[in-house]
């Protein structure tokens, strides 16, 4: 794992969880979720799911969902950017999830525990593949999709292009004039797809960045901060807390 200063694209993150409880969020990532042990209970979308030890749920970018444990569990978390698509998940561009739930063989097991190695973001593309194709077979044969909304398309540009710019100066209006759309439609794009505001998904992608530099650099909290987009370290430590439920202290504390 190396130190970088790349953007939010090729991002790849993968940790093990116990006993978690995640209140309803959408992300800008995609997510496959394995239960190790126990039983986790899901809300995804609106379909409540309980997943044994053994399977796994599937859940596209954006889509919201919780995480619930009444009882004892483990669960192993990767998220991947929506770069690996095209590879690897061809079938899901576009789509939405009827079904998230698929049952991990034996074998998809066994290899992303050799391969997802350590907890935290990773960078080998070759590690990242072996890790993500087995599971891109068994989610393509178990899992359903269906075609999404009819704004979905413009939806992803306005992604895109915060993505692009997330360590830039933007806002609605900024956003809005480089795609051609009025500030309100972005805003209402973003709210009817993901339930969410723009400010919130900015404040997600500069604290994507900033999480992955906090555990990979020597960057001090100030420079983090300002190469993140953050015009101040209180409105950095505020978006922090928000997204992470921790300060950026605590985050990089978490991971020595």
């Amino acid at each position: 794992m190396n130190s970088d200063n790349s953007t939010f694209s090729l991002y790849f993150y993968t940790s093990i969880f116990e006993n978690a409880k995640f209140e309803r969020r959408g992300h800008l990532t995609f997510r496959i979720i394995l239960v190790l042990s126990g039983t986790l209970e899901m809300q995804i979308g609106d379909r409540p799911y309980e997943i044994p030890a053994g399977s796994g749920v599937f859940i596209p970018l954006l889509e919201a969902h919780s995480f619930r444990s009444p009882k004892p569990n483990s669960f192993r978390l990767i998220e991947f950017s929506q770069e690996y698509l095209d590879t690897l998940f061809p079938y899901a561009k576009g789509k939405s999830v009827t079904n998230h739930l698929f049952k991990c063989s034996e074998a998809a097991e066994r290899v992303v525990s050799e391969y997802a190695g350590t907890p935290g973001f990773c960078d080998d593309n070759a590690q990242i593949l072996a890790v993500l194709a087995p599971l891109a077979y068994e989610i393509k044969n178990q899992c359903t999709f269906t075609p999404t909304l009819s704004d979905s398309s413009m939806l992803f540009k306005i992604l895109d292009y915060v993505a692009e710019h997330y360590n830039e100066n933007i806002n609605l209006t900024s956003v809005g004039a480089a795609l051609g759309l009025h500030p309100s439609s972005v805003s209402r794009i973003l709210s009817k797809n993901t339930g969410n505001t723009f400010q919130h998904y900015l404040w997600y992608i500069r604290c994507t960045y900033a999480a992955k530099q906090i555990t990979r650099s020597n960057m001090t909290f100030a420079e983090i901060a300002f190469a993140s987009g953050f015009g101040s370290i209180r409105s950095f430590n505020r978006a922090f807390h928000y997204i992470y439920a921790m300060t950026p202290q605590e985050y990089r504390r978490s991971f020595e």
